[in-house]
């Protein structure tokens, strides 16, 4: 097995791929490859004296780009069901040590990945294309269906001495109840009201054969149904994604698909946006989320800005919401921590939506949920074993509180939305109340907009709202800080002679998101504002289009 024995890992990847699924029979060549370097990234390391397996320097395998999102997501579940089962396959690989001596340490994480993918199909060998054929998997592929019986022989006493009735019993009772409540989560979208209205996608719906009932228990027909939460938000079961994905309201993005508990801070910023203001988002967000605050600030005639320091992901922003004609976003190229809270980019501020970085401890399908949504892939390690080490917590608490104390500095804002995926106290209630508690004569907890959660009690703080994970959705924490209004008279006397309050967002020093020609534009009030710029002081620079 010459392949096996090399130590070239930076394969070239076949221009013309087939697509990542071949039927039931595995998966393509690059989705191994790619689960692979994700694997060697995010896998547990061990002490010298306890590790018998070694996986060689993090970072050295190469990571093919995938073709399309289902590729990326498939190669993300594949890598992160195999760190769930990282002690047991090192065990089984151990036992076989003649693997080891075969493989070089590079591709053990490759070794890892398949090895999961074909006991999961006992072993039943996979129709392969020709035209896809990296001579990394079919060495290792070639090396394992040659001890296959061996290897199957090893996981089997493994499963003995375990008392394991599959490898799926060897797992942390919290990860099984993850999948579990994974396996029934519901289908949700919000309307795009930047193109159609809530009548007109029900109308829609009916001709495309989804009939509106009144409860989520009646969705086993093709049907919809309002949500309980979100005024904007419709729920399907989930096995009517794919008939739903093939509509045209889907395809023109009038009916986005999204995680309803990324819905739950918009409506929370809804409640609070006043008439032709301008909404900040500062955290990790996917674009779905960014064009949902833009058609909820459009249907008050605002506007967003959005921090965002990657040249790459303000491409995506820039695409997708060209498609979902959402004119009213401008970008801020920079990280929110790095922004002077008093400077000219956030003048006109109204509304600052916080979604920080956090455990994602209250998500069942947290890996669709950090690839569709732009979240940490170092949590899958974490994830993968049922919960966030005390260390990764604390250093996720206190980014969190820093995001949350500079969005307090900020003078203008009426109001704050800081939102998590978060089960854990420290992360929601707690952080929030430490913070406040510096600044109890400036900002105050108010009411979210929301019905109550799913674990609200009598007693509890109703200006905090936590929806816990369940068999329909995924869990969200979201709570509102609003500003103590100061008498008129202090406020002049802070703000100085002859001072003047702006109530627009400015649109210095932002790359504003222009759309395709084919997308009716509508002058936004920083569009509006471009010939006021012209007059401003020198020290101003105008808005950098892209």
């Amino acid at each position: 097995m010459q392949a096996c024995q090399t130590k070239q890992l930076m394969i070239e990847r076949p221009k013309d791929l087939v697509g990542p699924k071949l039927n039931d029979e595995g998966f393509a060549d690059h989705i191994y490859v790619q689960a692979a370097a994700i694997f060697q990234n995010s896998h547990m390391e061990k002490p010298a004296d306890q590790r018998l397996v070694d996986y060689g320097k993090k970072g050295n395998l190469w990571m093919p780009e995938g073709r399309d999102a289902e590729s990326c997501l498939l190669a993300y579940e594949l890598a992160f069901s195999s760190l769930k089962y990282q002690d047991i396959f090192e065990s089984v690989i151990a036992s076989c040590m003649f693997i080891c001596y075969s493989v070089p340490e590079d591709l053990m994480s490759l070794v890892v990945v398949m090895l999961f993918d074909f006991q999961d199909r006992k072993f039943v060998k996979r129709r392969r294309l020709e035209r896809e054929k990296l001579p990394d998997v079919v060495a290792v592929e070639a090396c394992l269906f040659r001890y296959k019986t061996k290897l199957a022989a090893s996981l089997a006493r493994i499963r003995i001495k375990c008392n394991l009735v599959n490898i799926e019993c060897a797992l942390p009772e919290v990860v099984k109840e993850r999948q579990k409540k994974a396996r029934s989560l519901l289908l949700h979208a919000w309307v795009n009201t930047q193109k159609t209205s809530l009548e007109g996608v029900k109308d829609a719906l009916a001709s495309d054969g989804f009939s509106e009932v009144e409860s989520v228990l009646q969705l086993q027909e093709p049907a919809f149904c309002l949500d309980t939460h979100c005024e904007d938000l419709l729920v399907f079961a989930a096995h009517h994604k794919e008939q739903l994905s093939e509509t045209e309201l889907v395809k023109d993005c009038k009916l986005v698909i999204e995680d309803k508990s990324c819905s739950l801070p918009v409506s929370a910023v809804r409640s609070v946006l006043s008439q032709d203001r301008c909404v900040l988002m500062a955290g990790s967000f996917s674009t779905l989320t960014v064009a949902h605050v833009a058609a909820t600030a459009a249907s008050r005639s605002g506007n967003v800005l959005v921090c965002e320091s990657k040249e790459a992901r303000r491409k995506e922003l820039r695409d997708f919401l060209s498609k979902a004609a959402c004119t009213n976003v401008a970008v801020i190229p920079r990280h929110f921590l790095d922004l002077d809270p008093k400077g000219v980019e956030l003048e006109g501020v109204n509304v600052i939506l916080m979604m920080p970085q956090c455990s994602l401890s209250a998500v069942s399908n947290p890996v669709e949920f950090i690839v569709r949504e732009n979240r940490d892939i170092d949590l899958l390690q974490d994830l993968s074993r049922g919960s966030i080490s005390q260390g990764r917590l604390n250093n996720l608490v206190a980014s969190q509180k820093q995001e949350i104390e500079h969005a307090l500095k900020v003078p203008e804002p009426v109001a704050v939305v800081y939102s998590t995926w978060s089960s854990y106290s420290e992360e929601n209630e707690e952080v929030v109340q430490v913070v406040m508690r510096s600044k109890p004569r400036i900002y105050r907890l108010s009411a979210t907009g929301l019905p109550p959660g799913s674990k609200d009690k009598p007693g509890d703080n109703k200006d905090l709202f936590l929806l816990e994970a369940s068999a329909e959705s995924n869990g969200g924490f979201v709570s509102v800080m609003t500003r103590v209004r100061a008498p008129i008279t202090e406020k002049l006397a802070e703000a100085g002679p002859g001072a003047v309050k702006k109530n627009k967002c400015t649109d210095v020093n932002t790359e504003e998101l222009t759309t395709s020609p084919e997308v009716p534009q509508t002058p936004t009030p920083a569009a509006r504002s471009d010939k006021a710029l012209s007059k401003k002081p020198a020290g101003r620079r105008k808005r950098k289009k892209l």
